[in-house]
């Protein structure tokens, strides 16, 4: 895109092929891809149910991007609080698809190698995600005032003068 050519941003561009390398973020992808086939196959054949199969297609392929933009979100933040909030709604999201696989058994879809693979998958991400979300620097805090991604020992209203 010859825009994108002439408008590159001092560094961004390699800031987000930075975070598009990361295992987790090729992890993320490769689910999308597997959510993409499932949802295809589901397209070419005539399923009883093939309402609910759909829209549980269109769940997953709307979790699976969420999983992956929320990756570069949560990297495009110092702050733990910023961080953590979106390293929720990713687990949120790795875990509705996974539900979701359950949902396309329970209405017919018959390619059980294809759910397998998706939950394979996801469990391969959760353990690189602990990971990930294990190297997020707690000290980079601004407060959560809902008190939902705050570290142990962080009180608001009281730390924010602290060297927490």
């Amino acid at each position: 895109m010859q825009w994108e050519d002439e408008h590159e941003d001092n560094g961004r561009s390699d800031d987000f092929n930075r975070v598009k390398n990361m295992p987790l973020t090729r992890k993320a992808s490769e689910i999308m891809d597997l959510v993409i086939r499932i949802c295809d196959v589901i397209h070419h054949h005539d399923y009883e149910e093939s309402h609910i199969l759909q829209e549980s297609c269109n769940y997953m392929k709307s979790n699976a991007m969420l999983i992956q933009a929320k990756i570069h979100g949560a990297e495009a933040v110092d702050l733990y609080d910023l961080k953590m909030e979106n390293a929720a709604i990713i687990r949120k999201a790795a875990l509705d698809i996974v539900q979701d696989c359950r949902t396309l058994q329970i209405y017919g879809f018959d390619e059980e190698d294809y759910l397998d693979l998706v939950r394979t998958d996801v469990e391969d991400f959760r353990l690189m995600f602990l990971e990930w979300v294990a190297n997020f620097d707690h000290y980079t805090i601004k407060g959560d005032e809902w008190g939902l991604f705050n570290p142990p020992g962080y009180e608001p209203g009281k730390n924010q003068d602290d060297d927490y």
